[in-house]
C-alpha cells in the first residue's frame, strides 16, 4: 500500500510528529511505500535547519532527515506556511536578499494539493494513495481573525479546486461566525476574509453546509450570512463527512 502523510503541529505541541515518524517507520519496515510527508501549517517547524532542542530531549529533526536521506522518503514543506513562519529555502533567501536559508537537510518546498485518503485525526494524518481520490470537505470551525489557520485553510481550499477536485465546505461551532455579514476587520488592521467566501463560486465551490444547531446557539439566522448554505443538524454531520474522501479541518 502506498502512503501519503501529513503534519501540521509543530515539534513543541505535543506527540504528533512523533507519532507520525513512528507510524512512517513501521509502515516502511512491512513493506509499504511511503510516498510523501507533507508538513502544514506549524508543522513546518519541523523543518527548521537551526533548532536546538536539549540533548535529553529526541532529536525529532535529525530522525526526518535521516529519514529522507536514508530510507529515500520525500519530506515536502508547504510554501505559504512556510513563509509565514519565517522559513526560507535557499532559493527563496536569495531573492529576498537574506544571508542564509532555513530549511533543514531532506527537505523541500512545496504547495499544497494532493488527492490523499484520509486516515486519522487533525493534528497528524496518513492517506492511502491507492484509489483515487477527488473530494473535499474543508470544515471551519474557529473564529474570523483568529490567527492564520484560517487563511491557510483558505490557500488549501483554493487550491484543491483550482485542481479540479470536488470541493466543499462545512462550518461548525465558531465556525459559523466567518460568514456574518457587515464584519468591518479593517478598522483593526485586519484582512477582511469574507471576500474570499463571496468568490467561491469563481473557483465552482458551491457546497456549502453549516449546522443549524452551531446557528442557532449564537442567535443567528441564514439572512445575517453573507452566503447562501445548505442547513444541516448536528447528527447528520458524521454521515455528512463520511460521504467525502478527505476531511480537512481549519
Amino acid at each position: 500500500m502506498k502512503y501519503a502523510v501529513q503534519v501540521n503541529t509543530g515539534p513543541c505541541s505535543g506527540n504528533a510528529g512523533l507519532t507520525a515518524y513512528r507510524f512512517i517507520l513501521a509502515a516502511l519496515d512491512s513493506g509499504h511505500d511511503v510516498v510523501r510527508v507533507f508538513f502544514y501549517k506549524d508543522g513546518v517547524y519541523h523543518a527548521f535547519r537551526y533548532a536546538s532542542p536539549p540533548e535529553d530531549e529526541i532529536q525529532l529533526g535529525r530522525l526526518w532527515t535521516e529519514l529522507a536521506l536514508e530510507r529515500g522518503v520525500d519530506l515536502a514543506v508547504c510554501i505559504s506556511a512556510a513563509q509565514r513562519r519565517g522559513l526560507l529555502c535557499a532559493d527563496e533567501a536569495r531573492r529576498q536578499g537574506k544571508r542564509d536559508d532555513d530549511l533543514a537537510a531532506g527537505f523541500r518546498i512545496a504547495a499544497w494539493g494532493s488527492g490523499w485518503k484520509q486516515r486519522c485525526w487533525p493534528t497528524v494524518a496518513w492517506y492511502s494513495r491507492e484509489a483515487a481520490m477527488k473530494s473535499f470537505l474543508f470544515v471551519m470551525r474557529r473564529p474570523p481573525h483568529s490567527g492564520v489557520g484560517l487563511a491557510e485553510s483558505l490557500d488549501a481550499l483554493l487550491t484543491a479546486a483550482a485542481f479540479d477536485q470536488r470541493v466543499a465546505v462545512l462550518w461548525l461551532d465558531d465556525g459559523v461566525l466567518q460568514l456574518l455579514a457587515q464584519q468591518q476587520p479593517e478598522s483593526l488592521a485586519l484582512k477582511d476574509t469574507s471576500a474570499i467566501f463571496t468568490a467561491l463560486e469563481l473557483y465552482e465551490v458551491t457546497e456549502l453546509y453549516l449546522e443549524r444547531e452551531s446557528l442557532q446557539e449564537r442567535g443567528l439566522v441564514p439572512e445575517d450570512l453573507i452566503l447562501p448554505v445548505r442547513l444541516v443538524g448536528r447528527r447528520e454531520i458524521n454521515a455528512l463527512i463520511g460521504g467525502f474522501a478527505v476531511a480537512v479541518p481549519d
